[in-house]
């Protein structure tokens, strides 16, 4: 045994690894720094309610982040759950409805707060009256938002989705109504 440790030592000696020194790696470290211009584009559906563009009023406005199996580039798979779904079976309601299609498999919470950006500049919302909500991907989606954003909503209603303990905090003063079943994961 001493002598396996004693020529592996040997070894270890001679490959020169034991006098080999930080200023020997042959690996630079660097970092990278540039800003950067990214176009975004999102399909959405837009709900404007009765009596929009009447006078003018401001409208408050809720954005809904649906789940995974809605992605892609079918909008009416959009309709399938939540405000556009109530929306597509008659049912009126009384505020702006934006409803974004993933084409992925998450929220861009940049691309989502360009999207707010343009509805805004292109329709009477009530700046102070904009809503979240989100299920699953989209409730995961809605905390990711508000936490970048927290300014900007007025509350959120995450529905069957996580956050990040750790943004928690930017969200102290935001109205937050969570969903989570016993049975979601």
């Amino acid at each position: 045994m001493r002598r396996l440790i004693g020529a592996a030592f040997v070894t270890f000696l001679v490959s020169g690894l034991g006098t080999r020194t930080w200023a020997d790696d042959k690996q630079q470290e660097k970092q990278f720094e540039k800003e950067i211009t990214v176009k975004v584009r999102l399909n959405y559906l837009l709900y404007l309610p009765e009596g929009y563009g009447k006078g003018d009023k401001a409208w408050p406005l809720l954005l809904f982040l649906h789940g995974a199996g809605e992605s892609g580039n079918d909008l009416k798979q959009v309709k399938r759950h939540g405000p556009p779904k109530l929306v597509e079976t008659g049912n009126e309601l009384s505020f702006i409805v934006v409803s974004p299609q993933s084409p992925g498999r998450g929220w861009d919470v940049q691309a989502l707060n360009a999207l707010l950006d343009d509805v805004v500049a292109k329709h009477k919302v009530d700046q102070n009256r904009i809503y979240v909500t989100g299920l699953s991907m989209g409730g995961f989606g809605t905390w990711s938002l508000a936490a970048a954003y927290p300014e900007r909503f007025a509350a959120i209603v995450p529905i069957c989705g996580g956050g990040d303990p750790a943004s928690a905090k930017r969200l102290k003063d935001l109205p937050i109504w969570v969903f989570h079943g016993a049975k979601d994961t």
